[in-house]
């Protein structure tokens, strides 16, 4: 589950790769105990905290209600030509329609350290919006996912922060991929994708965080200039193996990157999508959200030695079935699940299966001719 206020250590591990000229601090600041952080708050103004809500025994209370298995895989309609045999999904949740609040408990835990009636939550067809009304100090308000997954999986989000940056106070929409081993071992170790506003500027930040239970510190691994045209929506992907590795994208442009990592986040984990706020009322939306197997989508039934491609929008990824009918097709690894046309060229010429519905690790068989 996620602690309260969060200060941070600002220094990068130095395997890091920057890939787009973000940067990360050089200068180490102490890890202050919990009942400093409101001092934190007013020195560090332009450093970068995740309020990642509640006391201790809030937060045990709250980590009883999660279940730690995976979700059922959500059933897709397969167009003719294809069946699916295998499949890679984990989580799908596009948030493009309104859902009563007894559906979304169905499937996300709320809570957070905003008082009550601050902290709110609804899906609407924009998207999953997550809350926090006009208040004093700082406040939160998170979804967190019933089921878990991982290691081997790609977490995904269209992650929104208002468009209007914020003038006085701060606030901030954040994305994070938190062990969900909390219940037993008391950990809340969490890697984080933050988009922070404040003083009419915005950024985007990447991190992990160490802590027990309601204490933990926050590395800012990359942070992206603070201007006033910073963008408000961000596709938003994470791959992690809870240890070492850590790979970050915003869009299709892969920001962070490392393999030699101190992260310490046990598998398997859970999702966090979260807003904070300082003296503001503040809305974070959230759509595209999906988990899905890291491995790529593998097709069966082929021709031998026929020509494979799988088409969605502008990507387009090929290969050749083997032997035995079965060729492996490797999107981007943000663009792991979409609907695709399927195409199929032998010496006999050529077909198309349009909207496929795929996504990585998936298995499908072709069918008929």
């Amino acid at each position: 589950m996620s602690p309260a206020l969060v200060t941070q250590r600002l220094y990068p591990d130095r395997s890091e790769t920057r890939l787009d000229g973000g940067r990360a601090n050089e200068r180490p600041t102490s890890r202050l105990p919990r009942f400093k952080r409101s001092r934190t708050a007013r020195v560090y103004a332009q450093r970068w905290r995740v309020e990642v809500t509640l006391g201790a025994v809030a937060l045990m209370v709250a980590a009883t209600m999660l279940t730690a298995w995976p979700a059922a895989s959500p059933p897709r309609r397969a167009p003719n030509g294809v069946s699916l045999t295998r499949s890679g999904i984990v989580m799908d949740a596009p948030f493009d329609r309104p859902v009563s609040q007894g559906q979304l408990m169905d499937h996300y835990a709320f809570n957070g350290s905003a008082s009550p009636g601050v902290g709110w939550a609804r899906a609407t067809e924009k998207g999953l919006q997550v809350g926090v009304r006009a208040h004093t100090g700082w406040a939160g308000w998170f979804a967190v996912t019933l089921h878990a997954a991982g290691p081997g999986v790609v977490w995904h989000v269209q992650m929104s922060r208002p468009r209007r940056p914020v003038m006085v106070g701060r606030g901030e929409a954040v994305f994070a991929v938190q062990t969900a081993t909390t219940q037993h071992s008391g950990a809340i170790n969490y890697v984080v994708v933050s988009a922070l506003s404040m003083h009419g500027a915005g950024e985007w930040l990447v991190g992990y965080a160490h802590g027990v239970v309601a204490d933990a510190d926050t590395d800012v691994l990359w942070r992206s200039p603070l201007r006033a045209d910073a963008p408000s929506t961000e596709p938003v992907t994470i791959r992690t193996d809870g240890h070492h590795r850590l790979e970050v994208w915003l869009g299709d442009h892969l920001v962070y990157s490392s393999d030699r990592l101190g992260l310490d986040i046990p598998p398997p984990f859970q999702a966090y999508l979260e807003v904070q706020g300082e003296g503001t009322a503040y809305t974070a939306t959230f759509q595209r959200f999906w988990v899905t197997d890291a491995g790529p989508v593998t097709v069966t039934g082929a021709p031998p030695g026929a020509g494979l491609k799988l088409s969605s929008g502008g990507s387009v990824v090929a290969a050749i079935a083997g032997r035995d009918g079965a060729a492996t097709l490797s999107p981007p690894v943000p663009a792991l699940v979409g609907s695709a046309t399927l195409t199929v060229a032998d010496r006999s010429g050529s077909r198309h299966i349009n909207g496929v519905p795929y996504a990585g690790g998936d298995t499908w068989h072709l069918t008929g001719s």
